[in-house]
């Protein structure tokens, strides 16, 4: 919802793929790190921290999301959007 009320109409896709991009990759990091960790430290403490840093990071985040977009988007002139893919 963020995005789509954010984002000019013909940039729709490449946000969705940026955002997915970031979600998977993420996701990757966190499985490299949880297997040193879950050796290193007990559950109980590892979820604890999981969930303060979630919170921290949704906290930090809370500013950008609650600010208005601007009325118009700004843009550079150009009427349509393209891939930088030669065809």
């Amino acid at each position: 919802m963020l995005i789509a009320s954010r984002v000019l109409s013909a940039a729709h896709g490449r946000a969705f793929a940026v955002t997915t991009a970031a979600v998977q990759g993420a996701g990757l990091t966190g499985l490299l790190v949880a297997g040193p960790l879950a050796e290193a430290f007990e559950p109980r403490i590892l979820v604890a921290g999981a969930g303060a840093a979630g919170i921290l990071a949704a906290l930090a985040c809370l500013p950008l999301v609650r600010s208005e977009p601007p009325a118009t988007p700004a843009t550079s002139g150009r009427s349509e959007i393209r891939d930088n893919v030669a065809a």
